[in-house]
């Protein structure tokens, strides 16, 4: 069991990877993949650059976690529908609505 200060403390944490994951989606969506920087995000999120890479490694694995997160929800959805899919047809409607779902979810990406 763990103790209330490192309750809190992984609290914090898991607010500061989600407020970086939120500024990296906004600053991608506005300046591009490319011109997307480490220390762009960090400023953004209102972090030092060194607590972007601590929570990421680097701006790549920043960038696969935002792919992941996104397509959790496509896969999710996918998952249910095969499981259930009587038909190609059935199947491919199922691949189709999952898409739509992620993409509702998080169009800029």
């Amino acid at each position: 069991m763990g103790t209330k200060e490192g309750d809190e403390e992984n609290g914090r944490r898991r607010k500061t990877r989600e407020r970086i994951l939120k500024a990296a989606k906004k600053v991608i969506t506005k300046k591009g993949m490319e011109a997307t920087t480490i220390r762009k995000i960090a400023d953004k999120a209102g972090v030092s650059p060194g607590l972007v890479i601590q929570h990421f490694g680097s701006k790549a694995g920043l960038i696969q976690e935002i792919f992941l997160e996104s397509n959790k929800i496509l896969l999710d959805i996918f998952k249910e529908r095969m499981d259930s899919a009587e038909s190609f047809l059935e199947l491919a409607l199922g691949a189709l609505e999952s898409m739509c779902a992620r993409d509702l979810h998080d169009p800029a990406l």
